[in-house]
């Protein structure tokens, strides 16, 4: 019986036995095959402290660059996409505040075979001092825009390639700007918003190239969804106005207006000039009655309240308004002429000026016109070489002095 016994447990462990080698052999062990690279946060910046420094107090109170201000530090930048062929890093956005307080600017490093990491730098357009910037290890900043009365902003944000599912997907992320944390994530998104911009009670209006509906999100609340409405077709371009009533969008023949105030939106629609599709959209005016609306290579128009007028054929790279000086300002691609025009009379320029060719003089091509704050100051131009120039007019000429000056490759 013993006997009996014993052969049957020896059966029994052998067809365990048995089943367990076929089931390891069956068995298929999946590796990450990821490259295991450490991603370091290194650059042309630097963050020194200095007890006592206030670089809050430099700047109005309620300002974008009172809020985002770093006290108690002294902050260091050099640009580097002056390096662009050569492995280098790239510029890929750049965006001035609508109090034309603060100037941020987003310099991206692709790394092979590691993620692609970004920072963006501020900078207190009252004194041109930096102020802060964010170190953002690992993620790819396509766009960010501010979000008024916060020291938070919300990034478009692209993921790392992953070759399992090659097709881009982007996010928004909220971010304080002061710790760097991420305050609130959305779900991935199919394709990137061509334009999105934030109100003053902290809504997020979205659009997309795909879609006419523009997507409001809580800025705060990214991951509890989105509601729509119905834009105009092919949106390019969004403005909240600054004083927080109308959102403006623009798009190939149309730009649209939403009073966000109230629910329902009410809408308004003016038409634009025939044929005219434009890629830039810059308010005029407090209350949106008055805009500027240009595209690249070709015509800027302003309207005035009643009527479009042109101002000229060929844009160059961009367009803004002087809040501080009520002027119009428009990059002309004839060797790089910056042109500044009184609303009042925009049939022609009211001044011109190369501003590559003012001492010292530059060899980048223009890439942002940033209007400073404060009557007689100015405007600053930011070149594809990484210079950013102060220029202003001392007695009957225009002169400028280097900001911060690109590193020599």
């Amino acid at each position: 019986m013993r006997h009996l016994l014993g052969c049957m447990l020896l059966l029994v462990g052998s067809l365990f036995r048995t089943a367990e080698r076929a089931a390891a052999k069956d068995t298929i062990k999946w590796e990450d095959d990821t490259p295991k690279i450490e991603v370091k946060a290194t650059g042309l910046f630097g963050r020194t402290p200095a007890p006592g420094l206030r670089n809050s107090q430099t700047a109005p109170a309620g300002s974008r660059a009172r809020e985002l201000a770093v006290d108690n530090y002294r902050f260091d930048w050099k640009p580097r996409w002056n390096f662009i062929g050569l492995g280098g890093a790239i510029l890929p956005f750049a965006l001035e505040s609508g109090d034309e307080s603060v100037f941020g600017i987003i310099e991206t490093l692709p790394q092979e075979g590691a993620p692609t990491s970004s920072i963006i730098v501020f900078m207190n357009l009252y004194n041109r001092q930096l102020i802060n910037y964010l170190v953002m290890t690992g993620e790819d900043v396509r766009k960010f825009c501010y979000i008024p009365f916060s020291r938070n902003i919300v990034g478009l944000i692209k993921a790392p390639y992953d070759k399992y599912e090659p097709e881009p997907k982007f996010r928004f992320q909220t971010i304080d700007t002061h710790s760097g944390s991420r305050v609130s994530i959305s779900p991935w998104l199919k394709t990137p918003a061509v334009a999105f911009c934030c109100s003053r009670d902290g809504r997020l209006f979205a659009a997309f190239g795909n879609s006419d509906k523009i997507r409001v999100y809580e800025a705060n609340k990214l991951s509890r969804g989105f509601t729509t409405v119905k834009a105009v077709a092919d949106p390019v371009a969004l403005n909240c106005s600054a004083d927080g009533r109308t959102l403006v969008a623009a798009g190939s023949s149309q730009v649209r207006f939403f009073d966000i105030q109230q629910q329902p939106m009410p809408e308004k629609t003016l038409e634009l000039p025939a044929f005219f599709h434009p890629d830039k959209l810059v308010l005029c005016a407090a209350d949106a009655a008055q805009f500027l609306v240009s595209v690249f290579g070709g015509p800027s128009y302003f309207y005035n309240g009643s009527r479009f007028v042109k101002l000229c054929n060929c844009t160059d790279a961009d367009i803004n308004w002087s809040i501080s000086e009520r002027r119009l300002l428009i990059g002309l691609p004839q060797k790089s002429v910056i042109a500044v025009y009184n609303p009042q009379n925009p049939e022609t320029p009211e001044i011109q000026f190369r501003f590559r060719t003012l001492r010292p003089a530059t060899t980048g091509k223009l890439f942002k016109i940033i209007s400073l704050p404060g009557n007689g100051t100015g405007i600053a131009v930011l070149d594809r070489l990484g210079a950013l120039s102060h220029i202003y007019r001392k007695k009957h000429r225009w002169v400028k002095n280097i900001i911060i000056e690109p590193p020599k490759p």
